[in-house]
């Protein structure tokens, strides 16, 4: 049977500092607050989440992983970058292409 075990403490049962830490199965970094742990790297391979699979939100972003494992998001806006220019012509083949509706087949729900 697995141990699962939450911890959410102004202090760990380690004695590591730190505020509003939630950490399952892990016993998280020193200097960590306002942090969400679970899991330890090298020991759980793939994560599971249910619930968002299928799921469409109004409004949102993109969400990436980065190699230690923390979420996070992509930014784009103006003041991240230079250079801006419009694409004139490079944007007309995009602008070419003919929308279309479709749905999927039953036989693939």
């Amino acid at each position: 049977m697995d141990l699962l075990v939450a911890q959410q403490s102004a202090v760990s049962a380690i004695g590591r500092n730190g505020s509003n830490n939630i950490d399952i199965g892990t016993r998280g970094i020193a200097g960590d607050g306002a942090t969400i742990r679970i899991g330890r790297t090298g020991t759980q391979t793939a994560t599971y989440i249910a619930g968002i699979f299928g799921t469409t939100v109004a409004f949102g972003v993109g969400v990436i992983v980065a190699p230690n494992g923390q979420l996070g998001t992509v930014t784009s806006s103006a003041r991240f970058k230079e250079a801006i220019k419009p694409m004139d012509e490079a944007s007309e083949a995009i602008l070419s292409l003919q929308s279309v509706t479709f749905r999927y087949k039953h036989e693939l729900d």
